[in-house]
Formats: structure tokens, sequence, C-alpha cells
């Protein structure tokens, strides 16, 4: 996940599965890897100060600004 405008990495972004207990947070460089079971399933990205954004899981690799 990166901060819109500079495209800076956000390390301790919260990805969580929406409706469930599923999550994980960014790294360092705003990487991330989380399993699920579906690929309509909808990840929440959340971050103090940061509007909150909700996306499709999808099939393949997910980048949020």
């Amino acid at each position: 996940m990166t901060a819109s405008g500079n495209e800076a990495p956000l390390p301790g972004v919260t990805v969580q599965v929406r409706g469930s207990s599923t999550g994980t947070t960014t790294d360092i460089n705003g990487n991330y890897r989380i399993t699920v079971n579906s690929p309509d399933a909808i990840l929440v990205f959340s971050y103090v100060g940061y509007l909150t954004k909700e996306a499709a899981a999808g099939s393949g690799p997910l980048n949020i600004s």
C-alpha cells in the first residue's frame, strides 16, 4: 500500500478480509500477503489518519494507494 501523491510505502496498514478474523499488516515496504477463500472476498485496508478502503481480492496482486 502506498500513500497517495508521493507513492511512499506505508508500513503497518491493516489488511483484513471483510466479515472474518483473517488479516495481516503491511511490511516496511508496504507489501502484504493474505490468503482468501474466494476471489470475490473483499479486503479492507485501514491505517490511522487515512480513509479506509475496500477492494475485491480478485485473482492476482492488488496495489492500493
